[in-house]
């Protein structure tokens, strides 16, 4: 978390020769430079968490791509329907000549 900004350690005064002008510039200076390195301390934060976000997108489109790469490599439901079905067909007939051995 970031500090709240401080009030100026220096003070307007006429009698010490300092100019209102002077004096705002000053404390706008010292407030931009204060803003400053919070924007810098935040845009690092920013891309700190971008890199991170990266890095898991990069794993997790990995891991899609295993699983994509894994699917592609399962039986369909068509196939394994066409084997059972050559299956079936075979196993009939080796038990209809089973049958006929048998009597």
């Amino acid at each position: 978390m970031t500090e709240p900004l401080k009030a100026p350690n220096h003070c307007y005064s006429k009698e010490q020769g300092i100019t209102l002008e002077h004096y705002f510039d000053r404390v706008m200076g010292d407030c931009k430079d204060g803003c400053n390195g919070r924007f810098i301390s935040m845009e690092k934060a920013v891309d700190t968490a971008k890199e991170s976000m990266e890095k898991r997108l990069d794993s997790m489109n990995e891991f899609r791509d295993a699983l994509k790469d894994q699917a592609s490599r399962f039986v369909t439901r068509t196939e394994l329907l066409a084997a059972a079905v050559g299956i079936s067909t075979v196993v009939s007939i080796i038990v209809s000549i089973l049958m006929k051995v048998m009597k």
